[in-house]
């Protein structure tokens, strides 16, 4: 009699720890990095532009000029300096970037992705861009980047040593990086 209710009582844990296991299973894909799509665009507010410099505890500050569509950015902290370079299309800003880290002095590692930010004002009257950046052909999934405007700051590309990156500002991406609805259409970069 112990004999089948045991048997019974394995087949009961069993399919327990089946069902535990596949939701576990299913909750995976959002653990280490974000599961988010690019948002469309909207019209962005009156007046409201992309050009300025930002901050964010994280990644430091971000200064950005605009020309037309097409955006430029440097950004650094600590040992990091990075450039952004994109399209603006209403309230969204879509970018490649680069960035190199020297931990070790001669030793630079160099890091590229993607990645958005989506203009918005926030409840406090304050600009903000709101986003996600990518690693290689992602622009999602490596980490949130949220910055707000500074005030009464004019941006400068030149505002971090240039020393750290082996090309002017704008050489990696040619003259027609463009963007369409739903994906990134880009070319490689150079010197890869």
């Amino acid at each position: 009699m112990i004999r089948p209710l045991l048997v019974g009582w394995s087949r009961v844990s069993l399919a327990c720890y089946v069902l535990l296991a596949l939701g576990v299973l299913a909750l995976l894909p959002r653990c280490g990095g974000s599961n988010s799509v690019v948002p469309k665009p909207r019209p962005l507010p009156p007046g409201a532009h992309f050009e300025g410099v930002w901050y964010s505890p994280t990644y430091g500050e971000l200064h950005i000029v605009e020309n037309g569509e097409r955006v430029a950015g440097v950004y650094s902290k600590d040992v990091r300096r990075g450039d952004i370079e994109g399209q603006a299309v209403g309230d969204l800003l879509r970018y490649r970037w680069t960035e190199k880290r020297e931990l070790v002095e001669g030793h630079p590692v160099v890091l590229r992705g993607r990645g958005f930010f989506q203009f918005t004002v926030g409840e406090d009257g304050r600009d903000y861009l709101l986003g996600e950046w990518g690693d290689d052909r992602a622009e999602s999934g490596g980490g949130v980047w949220r910055v707000y405007r500074l005030k009464d700051r004019k941006p400068d590309l030149n505002a971090f040593s240039r020393a750290h990156d082996s090309h002017e500002f704008g050489e990696s991406v040619g003259s027609d990086l463009s963007f369409s609805e739903g994906d990134l259409v880009v070319d490689e970069f150079v010197g890869n």
